[in-house]
């Protein structure tokens, strides 16, 4: 069975033939909290794959709308964001690559747009501390050895905790 894989700028033709149109929604532009405007900043390629017939697809038609944002493509307008419509019953997909080239497949039949959104974020914050740290050539990740964990702040003070605890 052959697929059709779509550039980013075909979407909105595709699925408004089968009566679907959540682009440009205000819905979309509203959900987008402070700092979520940076989800395509740390991907490198966006693939969402679902049977427009199905009714999972909540998902990837919410995190479409997002990634079609102004403010998600002016993040990162190198990001590649693809749709490819399914004729059978494969679960709805979205595939992420991050510009570290690592790729992650998400089930986006169980798991909610602000779910997929978030956990985006937080690996790209991995990838900032990351690119952080070698750039301060340091090594990554940072071990932290045993002894050092066990050793108590400065700042705290022990013998409170342990004098409200007898």
């Amino acid at each position: 069975m052959e697929s059709n894989v779509f550039p980013f700028y075909k979407i909105v033709i595709s699925i408004t033939g089968c009566g679907l149109s959540l682009f440009s929604s205000p819905l979309a532009e509203l959900q987008l909290a402070e700092g979520q405007e940076k989800m395509l900043k740390f991907l490198s390629k966006v693939r969402i794959e679902f049977n427009a017939l199905d009714p999972r697809t909540a998902a990837c038609m919410e995190f479409l709308a997002q990634c079609n944002s102004r403010k998600a493509k002016e993040s990162n307008p190198g990001c590649q964001v693809e749709l490819q419509r399914r004729a059978d019953d494969h679960p709805p997909q979205i595939t992420v690559t991050y510009v570290n080239g690592i790729e992650e497949i998400i089930d986006a039949a169980s798991t909610p747009a602000q779910h997929i959104r978030q956990r985006i974020l937080e690996r790209g914050q991995l990838l900032e501390t990351e690119q952080m740290f070698r750039e301060a050539g340091e090594s990554w990740p940072v071990l932290i050895p045993e002894e050092e964990i066990h050793q108590t702040f400065p700042g705290t003070k022990p013998r409170k905790a342990q004098e409200k605890s007898q």
